[in-house]
């Protein structure tokens, strides 16, 4: 941070994965605040982004708290200059990871997983369970990042997207899901 504060740059963006997924889960906050307190030396306002590893550790809201991203979800948008907007893209919306097993996004990625996901469910390091890692965009956010896109005002020239996982534009789909893992799925009418 240091380096870059000499720099003087004028903000920072984490694109997730704050803390490792390999983190134990009791020393989760303790990582978190240590990683928050080296991006609090570069004086400058800092965004962020959650990444799978992150939703392992923590909860959504938890995580959201801690970030400043204000709302129960975690897609915003930002201009650190009049001329520039981002859009921020939350890859894991529509996931398992991060919310109650009862929150009806947690529910509609437990279902797409149980209609499409041809593989056993397995547990691959530290309690992860692989189909876990998946994510989808909800259809308000599609039609939020849309807005935002599409309503840029006049004054911004420049407009950036960022997400932590790829995803096409097909990732608006209920049935589409971005992973770190290769993962074979059925493929539907739906896709």
């Amino acid at each position: 941070m240091l380096g870059w504060k000499n720099q003087q740059v004028e903000f920072g963006i984490q694109f997730g994965d704050l803390i490792d997924g390999f983190n134990p889960k009791d020393k989760s906050e303790t990582a978190l605040r240590s990683v928050l307190d080296e991006f609090a030396l570069l004086c400058k306002p800092v965004y962020h982004i959650l990444g799978n590893h992150c939703l392992y550790n923590l909860p959504r809201n938890r995580l959201n708290e801690a970030l400043g991203i204000h709302g129960p979800s975690s897609y915003y948008s930002f201009s650190p200059h009049q001329a520039w907007r981002f859009v921020v893209i939350d890859a894991y919306d529509v996931s398992m990871l991060g919310w109650p097993e009862s929150h009806p996004l947690h529910q509609q990625a437990k279902a797409i997983l149980d209609e499409k996901n041809i593989n056993e469910v397995t547990v691959l390091h530290a309690g992860l369970i692989i189909g876990m890692c998946l994510g989808s965009l909800h259809a308000c956010m599609c039609f939020w990042s849309h807005r935002c896109i599409n309503f840029m005002p006049a004054h911004c020239h420049g407009l950036r997207s960022m997400r932590h996982a790829t995803q096409p534009k097909c990732a608006c789909s209920p049935c589409f899901f971005a992973c770190t893992w290769i993962l074979q799925l059925k493929m539907g009418d739906a896709f």
